[in-house]
């Protein structure tokens, strides 16, 4: 007896072919089956299309950036800048000094003008700028401001501290004056020649 002979011949054959309701059945199955397999091939096919658009965005870019002539007065203007900016930042030479160092400033500068804060160490990432490494210390804070210590708090947070940078803040004087803000503080890596 064949494969084929078999198989006509199985109880699972003779009940498809004598019920009609699992005959449907199967059918709506392999429809249903059939859909997901489109659906997933489309997918990715939208996929790969929107990474080959990506891609050629960026080459577009950088053939604009090609074609755009090299400043080299710019340049040496902007490096100036970064040297400037870099000598106000304190070093350490750990990343897990930066943190506790960080830790300490923030709670040492804000303690006074803030009440009941609180202070949550996000994390710390490395960051480059020119050929310095830096570490990038990321501190959840979080208390209680007077309205008329608001602007010694902000004073504290403005852009004549290089290396201080907040990410958000939020302020609510009518929630008893609490005040939340993420605050990144930037770290020069201590080089053994130094």
């Amino acid at each position: 007896m064949t494969l084929k002979e078999k198989l006509f011949q199985s109880s699972f054959y003779l009940e498809l072919k004598s019920n009609n309701r699992l005959q449907w059945l199967m059918l709506s199955v392999l429809v249903i089956l059939l859909f997901d397999i489109s659906d997933t091939l489309l997918s990715s096919l939208e996929q790969k299309q929107t990474n080959v658009v990506q891609q050629l965005a960026y080459l577009t870019k950088l053939k604009s950036i090609e074609n755009t002539p090299y400043d080299e007065e710019q340049a040496e203007q902007l490096n100036q800048k970064l040297q400037t900016d870099l000598r106000g930042i304190e070093t350490a030479s750990s990343i897990s000094i930066a943190e506790a160092s960080a830790l300490d400033l923030v709670e040492k500068r804000l303690s006074k003008p803030m009440k009941r804060m609180r202070l949550n160490l996000i994390g710390s990432e490395p960051v480059e700028a020119g050929n310095q490494g830096l570490w990038n210390v990321r501190i959840d804070v979080a208390g209680q401001v007077e309205e008329q210590s608001l602007i010694s708090v902000l004073k504290l947070l403005d852009r004549s501290n290089t290396s201080w940078r907040v990410a958000s803040l939020q302020y609510s004087p009518k929630a008893s004056g609490s005040i939340s803000f993420v605050l990144d503080i930037l770290y020069k890596e201590k080089k053994d020649d130094e």
